[in-house]
């Protein structure tokens, strides 16, 4: 009976375009999963050399430097081609959320992909905040040609604590066009 809600609900989820930012369209999966996080998806077309994009998405443990959302980082380790970043994520009037997360770089078709999950070792979470749910996704940067490139990123993510899952969600849309603004502009540079 489980076995057959969990498929259920994995067949009938599907995503929703929410909009266009910054050369992107948004979108989200519907329905949440069980536990009120959602995906979310930003497909994006920019003027952009996609080394440069890979650069600064590769350097996770500087990513306080690129997302206005993430008000500090530190690395905590590195084994196997992944790296561990404890992060401490600002929401504005809320109680700030704090993860770590294991980050994998693979090779793709035309690019790279970055996947990151939220670690099994949360030894460092320093109190400063509540310790996120759920945090996992994945950035793909594929080389168009000629200056352009595509730029793939999607995240399921659940705050934690005593948050509303409505809530949760309604930050999670807003920080969509935060992220994809922020690397925007940073790979203008």
């Amino acid at each position: 009976m489980l076995l057959l809600l969990v498929l259920t609900t994995v067949a009938d989820a599907a995503w929703v375009e929410v909009g266009q930012h910054e050369g992107c369209t948004l979108s989200r999966q519907e329905p949440p999963d069980a536990s009120g996080a959602r995906t979310v998806r930003a497909e994006c077309e920019w003027s952009r050399d996609a080394g440069r994009v890979w650069h600064v998405l590769s350097r996770t443990a500087e990513h306080d430097q690129v997302f206005s959302g993430i008000g500090r980082t530190a690395a905590v380790a590195s084994a196997d081609g992944s790296t561990t970043i404890w992060q401490l994520h600002e929401l504005p009037g809320l109680k700030p959320r704090e993860v770590v997360l294991r980050f994998t770089p693979a090779e793709v078709p035309g690019g790279h992909r970055l996947e990151w999950t939220k670690a099994d070792d949360q030894s460092r979470i320093s109190g400063q905040g509540v310790e996120v749910d759920v945090d996992s996704g994945h950035w793909e940067v594929i080389d168009s040609g000629a200056d352009r490139v595509t730029v793939r990123f999607e995240r399921t993510w659940a705050p934690g604590g005593r948050l509303p899952p409505l809530v949760g969600r309604w930050f999670q849309g807003a920080g969509l066009k935060a992220i994809v603004s922020d690397l925007h502009a940073a790979t203008a540079r």
